[in-house]
């Protein structure tokens, strides 16, 4: 399966959500003049609508007991060019087995998301925000 769905989430930024068999990916074009930049906590913002309220995602950014690389990252995309977030489409997190921490997973439900990029533009920051759902 491979769905897409393409469209503008601010004036200069694109962004085409393409749902493959097993993962998500949200493929993001700076439409603006200058680069634009993405802080980035390691892993993905991505919240789900459980009642009428967002929930967040869990979503490990690095195995249990391992240690995660610097938790804050900045990815610079130039004029005209892309950048592509994925997302293998589970839910996950550490839980305990045993004594040793083992990564649990659970797959996603047929619910709305939203997938939020924090962007930053000049001296200027912003949340920007976009609904989607799975298809199955």
């Amino acid at each position: 399966m491979n769905d897409m769905s393409k469209s503008k989430i601010s004036k200069t930024i694109s962004l085409s959500i393409i749902q493959q068999e097993n993962k998500m990916e949200f493929v993001v074009k700076n439409e603006r003049a200058e680069t634009i930049y993405f802080i980035s906590s390691g892993k993905l913002d991505i919240e789900k609508k459980i009642k009428g309220e967002w929930v967040q995602l869990r979503i490990l950014p690095c195995p249990c007991d391992a240690p995660c690389r610097n938790s804050e990252q900045v990815i610079g995309v130039k004029s005209n060019e892309t950048y592509v977030f994925d997302w293998n489409m589970m839910e996950s997190w550490c839980g305990k087995e045993n004594i040793a921490p083992m990564v649990r997973k659970t797959e996603t439900q047929k619910v709305d998301y939203r997938i939020k990029f924090i962007v930053k533009r000049g001296n200027q920051i912003n949340d920007i925000k976009r609904e989607f759902n799975i298809n199955y």
